[in-house]
């Protein structure tokens, strides 16, 4: 579709999504592109021809290298299949798809990192154009609080039960590298291990988001009570 053919709703969305990456680009913060987060990689071990626990945590993070962040904490007790596209070395890609079939106690908790100087703060995160800056939920259902750097962390006000949830993940390898703008990871935790968790969410905030020690640890502790309240 040629620009002049594009509807006003339509232009407006291009705008914004320009400037989300303008954004992104203009106040990047210096991050370790290469940093190490807690917990084991779920991608070597299927790659190694070994199985995912039928049950766990997984914590999936889309970053905007030194800008931004989305989380997404999936706690399952009925692993279904695990299918894994792997399209290197041609292309620098390994897909995972998930499939839970939960037993009552799946749950999954979404959050995101709001940059100080993301242009588009009153717009709910489900009407948002980055994978980095998109939850799919609105104001109404999540905590806000204002960071002391100027940011806010968005998060659900408690992680909601699942039923059949098909997900895929996704690994590249250049993610490691300092030039590309943006990383995706992946990690896995043990039933129960909501101190694992918190830590690798305050690992991708402080390594790769670039935020302060002090927001960083007020974001851990939210991914803590959220996860051990509610059950």
């Amino acid at each position: 579709m040629t620009e002049d053919k594009l509807t006003p709703e339509q232009h407006g969305q291009v705008l914004r999504f320009f400037f989300e990456r303008r954004g992104q680009g203009k106040f990047r913060r210096e991050v370790d592109s290469a940093a190490e987060i807690p917990g084991q990689d779920p991608f070597d071990i299927v790659l190694s021809g070994k199985k995912l626990p039928d049950k766990g945590i997984l914590v999936s993070a889309k970053v905007a290298k030194g800008f931004e962040a989305v989380v997404q904490v999936y706690e399952y007790d009925n692993l279904r299949g695990v299918t894994i596209e792997d399209s290197r070395p041609k292309y620098d890609q390994v897909r995972m798809y998930v499939a839970f079939d939960s037993k009552g106690q799946s749950r999954e908790l979404a959050l995101a990192y709001e940059n100080p100087n993301y242009f588009f703060k009153t717009r709910p995160p489900y009407d948002r154009m980055s994978p980095t800056s998109y939850i799919g939920y609105g104001f109404d259902s999540l905590d806000i609080h204002n960071l002391s750097d100027g940011g806010r962390l968005l998060i659900q006000k408690k992680a909601g039960k699942t039923g059949y949830l098909l997900t895929s993940f996704d690994r590249f390898e250049r993610d490691t590298e300092p030039d590309n703008p943006t990383r995706e990871v992946l990690r896995l935790f043990n039933v129960g291990d909501v101190n694992g968790v918190a830590g690798a969410v305050e690992a991708v905030m402080v390594k790769l988001v670039g935020v302060n020690q002090q927001d960083a640890e007020l974001i851990s502790s939210q991914v803590k009570a959220k996860l051990e309240g509610g059950k």
